[in-house]
C-alpha cells in the first residue's frame, strides 16, 4: 500500500531556529508513522518591501545595516543562513519557493496530497502569514478530496488581530477543515468566538518527539562542551543583556550563547562571519549542556522543558505573551515567567535560586503528548 503524502504549511522558515525546529518536530513525527511529508515552502513574494512581517529575526536585527544600505544579496544571505539551509536540506524535504496563490492551488494539483495540515507556530496570525487566506486553505475551497487538519495552529496572542473582513472570509474558509487542533489554552476560545469552528489544544509539534530524538541530531554536528547560563534571546536590548550579567553574578557562572555575533540592530560589522547563524544543532546541544537558561522564546521554553533545565522565561508580549502562560501554567511551571527584568536584587535571587521540580511537569506533559498524538493520527485516518 503506498504511503498517504502529506503536505505541512507553515510560516516560512529560514533563520528563526523555533520555527524550523517544530516543522522537523511535526514532518520527523509524521514520517516515523509512515507518511510521505513534504514541507511547502510559502515565502513572502518581495520581503524587503514591507516590514509587517518581521519573522526572520534576520531582518528585524539587522535591516539598519543590510536593507538600508542594500548591502543584502543572494550572495551573502546563503552565506549568512548556510548553517539553517544545510539543516533544511538534510532533514526537511522542502518544495521550491511558492510566492503567490496561483502557484500554489497549481502545485497541490499536480501533487495530490492525500492531507494538508496548517501548522505550527503562529499560522492564524495575520501580520506574520505572507497570505493569511492560503493558511485558511483558500486555493483548496473546491477540492473535497484532500483532508484539510490544522495542528497546533496559533493567533499569537490573546487578542483578535484579524480584520472585520478577514475574520468574516475566514470564519467561511475554516468550515471545510476536518479537524482543528491548537497551541495555546486561550486559542480555544478564540477559534470558536470568532471562527465558528471547535477545535482542541495540543502541544507544539516538537514536544511530539522525544529528548533522545533530539540527542541523535546533536550527536551527529557535536561541538566542544560548553557550561554555564545559557541564553537564547530574541530582539535583544540592553536591558536583557543587564539582566544576564546580574544573572551571571548571582550564579557565579558563565555565560554562552548559540546566536550570531553581531544580533543587535544597533551594532553593525564589517565582517560578514559576525551576522553568521550557528548550527541548529549547536543551539540544541546548549540546552543539554546548560546548567540555567535565560530566554524570551517560546520554543526557547519548550527546550527547558524537554531537557528539564533550569530556566527564566522572560514574556516576549511583541511576539505573543499568551503562549508562554498558556503551557507553562498547564505544567505548573508558570513561577518561571517574568514580566520585566527590572527586579530587584532580592527577587532576582529568590527567582533564580527556587528549585523548579519537573515532576508535575514531565507527568502533565506525557498526558498531553498522548492526547495530541491520538487526535493527530485519528484525524490522518478518516480518510
Amino acid at each position: 500500500m503506498a504511503k498517504k503524502k502529506i503536505a505541512i504549511l507553515t510560516q516560512p522558515i529560514k533563520a528563526n531556529y523555533g520555527g524550523i525546529i517544530q516543522n522537523y518536530g511535526l514532518s520527523e513525527f509524521l514520517k516515523k508513522h509512515g507518511y510521505q511529508v513534504k514541507t511547502i515552502n510559502r515565502v513572502e513574494k518581495n520581503p524587503n518591501s514591507k516590514l509587517k512581517i518581521l519573522s526572520s529575526n534576520f531582518k528585524r536585527y539587522f535591516v539598519s545595516y543590510f536593507i538600508k544600505k542594500n548591502a543584502l544579496n543572494p550572495t551573502k544571505e546563503r552565506k549568512i543562513f548556510k548553517n539553517q539551509s544545510n539543516f533544511i536540506q538534510n532533514h526537511i524535504d522542502l518544495t521550491s519557493k511558492i510566492d503567490n496563490s496561483f502557484t500554489l492551488k497549481n502545485h497541490f494539483k499536480k501533487e495530490h496530497y492525500d492531507t494538508v495540515i496548517v501548522g505550527s507556530d503562529q499560522t492564524w496570525r495575520p501580520k506574520y502569514s505572507p497570505n493569511i487566506y492560503n493558511y485558511f486553505l483558500d486555493f483548496l475551497k473546491d477540492n473535497n478530496q484532500i483532508t484539510k487538519l490544522a495542528y497546533a495552529t496559533s493567533f499569537g496572542n490573546s487578542d483578535w488581530e484579524f480584520s472585520e473582513e478577514e475574520t468574516k472570509h475566514c470564519a467561511k474558509l475554516v468550515q471545510q477543515f476536518d479537524a482543528v487542533s491548537v497551541r495555546e489554552e486561550s486559542a480555544v476560545e478564540m477559534t470558536a468566538r470568532y471562527l465558528n469552528k471547535d477545535s482542541v489544544w495540543v502541544v507544539d509539534p516538537t514536544m511530539l518527539l522525544e529528548k533522545s530524538d533530539y540527542l541523535k541530531l546533536i550527536d551527529k554536528r557535536r561541538q566542544p562542551q560548553r557550561k554555564g547560563i545559557y541564553s537564547y534571546i530574541l530582539d535583544e536590548t540592553s536591558a536583557i543583556r543587564n539582566f544576564i550579567e546580574q544573572a551571571q553574578d548571582i550564579l557565579q557562572m558563565a555565560h554562552f550563547t548559540n546566536q550570531p555575533k553581531v544580533r543587535d540592530k544597533s551594532k553593525t560589522s564589517k565582517k560578514l562571519s559576525d551576522y553568521k547563524y550557528p548550527a541548529l544543532e549547536g543551539w540544541l546541544q546548549g540546552f543539554e549542556e546548560a546548567d540555567f537558561v535565560i530566554t524570551n522564546s517560546f520554543h526557547g521554553t519548550v527546550f527547558c522543558v524537554i531537557f528539564n533545565k533550569p530556566f527564566i522565561t522572560i514574556v516576549n508580549k511583541e511576539r505573543g505573551a499568551s503562549r508562554f502562560y498558556s503551557l507553562l501554567g498547564k505544567l505548573n511551571l508558570d513561577s518561571r515567567i517574568i514580566e520585566t527584568t527590572s527586579l530587584s536584587k532580592k527577587q532576582m535571587e529568590d527567582t533564580i535560586h527556587q528549585k523548579v521540580d519537573f515532576t508535575h511537569a514531565n507527568q502533565t506533559l506525557k498526558e498531553m503528548k498522548k492526547e495530541s498524538v491520538e487526535f493527530l493520527l485519528k484525524a490522518l485516518e478518516k480518510n
